[in-house]
């Protein structure tokens, strides 16, 4: 699954939020790699933020044959000094996450 799958992936997770109103239909947006996630200007509370992360992960492993697991603290450039989460942030995760994932290696320190 290549990047642009994978932020076709957040998408429709996105969407799903909108659908299961958890976000409001004004809020619907088409997401872009500058899309706030997670931080000052997102426009997910915090539950719909973590609902999104659980969907993403759900959707990752319906087409992974390993069981992919999302742990945002191993995610480069989201911290305290770094506190927006944004949708080229998680993708370029995902997409490691899933390198890894299929050479069966340990999540990075």
């Amino acid at each position: 699954m290549d990047r642009a799958a994978i932020i076709g992936i957040i998408q429709q997770s996105f969407e799903g939020l909108v659908k299961a109103n958890l976000i409001p239909e004004r809020d619907r947006i088409a997401i872009n790699e500058n899309t706030i996630l997670f931080g000052g200007d997102s426009p997910l509370d915090s539950l719909s933020f973590v609902t999104l992360v659980s969907d993403v992960e759900d959707r990752m492993n319906m087409h992974s044959t390993n069981d992919l697991a999302i742990d945002l603290t191993e995610i480069d450039n989201f911290s305290v000094e770094e506190p927006n989460l944004t949708v080229a942030k998680l993708a370029d995760f995902l997409v490691d996450l899933r390198q890894r994932s299929e050479l069966k290696l340990p999540p990075r320190p």
